[in-house]
């Protein structure tokens, strides 16, 4: 008799295309990058991110982030409370507050420190002790500026509460208001503080560094995502972040580093050299690994800074009740990627 293959080649064929189509689903499933919207303003702490994404470092780790730059904190905090945005960078004071009000958002972890970067002046001679009227500007009426203005304040014997605090979010519009008279005493940051001292008179009576730990940043990210996505995702990011850090503090790379400052970190709003750009970095310098780990784990400066703005907001009389403290920080994946960095992992 004549045996005919038909019955078996089929049914065969057709599992073998099976198996393939679903293993080429499964090799799709698992390259799919993890997508991550991050925003930060115009300042240059934020420069490893777009050091990184000009070599490519994000996609090397699976991940496809994408970029808001704005001109305020501001902007970026609204951004990350609407859902626009995953991941952003500011000032903690600003994310433990946008947690007392009820934000879904967690704190990822302190990265840097402002230590000089942020600083009071005044003009005119002023003594902010006895000038009238009272009013101080700043540029953003946090609780982040105030801890920095209120332990100024209180090294002078003064209180916080008896001065009305003037917001202008607007670099140039601050510099122009101090220019005029409108405000002879502000709080500000660089560059916006050189050109006042520079065009303006200003003078200089505190700095952060003046009061090392006072004015940590960091990464914050809505809840929702934290919840949804791989936690090795974040690592993942942090992983290239700490890359980037080691990258932007070697001196051979300062160059590049200084141009990508100007045309990305900053938006062409301001121009760095290589001088300017290492010194502008003393005044806000970004934490190795090693510093990660130390102030990130317990009774490192984002506990103790942490636990100061609590204070200060029960004070106030401004803790939210439904606030839940302990549930607001999340710092493992940046924890991990530091000690994998630090060569501890």
């Amino acid at each position: 008799p004549t045996w005919s293959m038909k019955p078996f080649m089929y049914p065969c064929f057709r599992n073998t295309l099976c198996c393939l189509l679903f293993v080429a689903g499964a090799l799709v499933s698992v390259a799919a990058p993890t997508k991550i919207r991050v925003g930060y303003s115009y300042w240059l702490p934020n420069v490893p991110m777009d050091v990184a994404e000009a070599h490519g470092w994000f996609k090397e780790e699976n991940l496809e982030v994408s970029f808001t730059r704005t001109e305020t904190s501001q902007a970026v905090i609204a951004g990350l409370k609407n859902g626009e945005l995953d991941l952003a960078t500011d000032m903690i004071g600003s994310w433990i507050e946008c947690a007392n009000q009820g934000a879904d958002v967690l704190i990822l972890g302190e990265v840097n420190w402002s230590h000089g970067g942020d600083k009071i002046l005044v003009r005119d001679g002023a003594d902010i002790a006895t000038m009238q009227p009272k009013r101080l500007g700043v540029y953003m009426n946090n609780l982040a500026v105030s801890q920095f203005l209120n332990a100024y304040l209180a090294s002078r014997g003064l209180v916080g509460a008896d001065y009305t605090l003037v917001e202008v979010a607007d670099g140039p519009k601050m510099q122009e208001m101090f220019g005029e008279g409108k405000l002879r005493a502000v709080v500000t940051c660089e560059p916006d503080a050189g050109d006042m001292v520079e065009k303006h008179a200003g003078k200089v009576v505190a700095t952060t560094a003046d009061y090392p730990g006072v004015m940590p940043e960091g990464f914050a990210a809505r809840g929702a995502f934290v919840r949804e996505i791989p936690k090795e995702s974040l690592e993942a990011f942090f992983r290239v972040w700490f890359r980037a850090v080691a990258y932007v503090a070697d001196p051979a790379n300062a160059a590049e580093v200084a141009k990508i400052a100007s045309e990305s970190t900053l938006g062409g709003t301001d121009t760095y050299t290589v001088e300017t750009l290492t010194e502008e970095l003393a005044q806000v310098p970004l934490h190795t690994p090693k510093q990660a780990i130390v102030t990130n784990t317990k009774g490192g400066n984002l506990q103790t800074y942490y636990n100061r703005c609590l204070g200060f907001l029960i004070k106030a009389g401004r803790l939210n009740s439904a606030f839940k403290p302990k549930d607001a920080i999340y710092t493992e994946p940046l924890l991990q990627a530091a000690a994998a960095a630090d060569g501890r992992k």
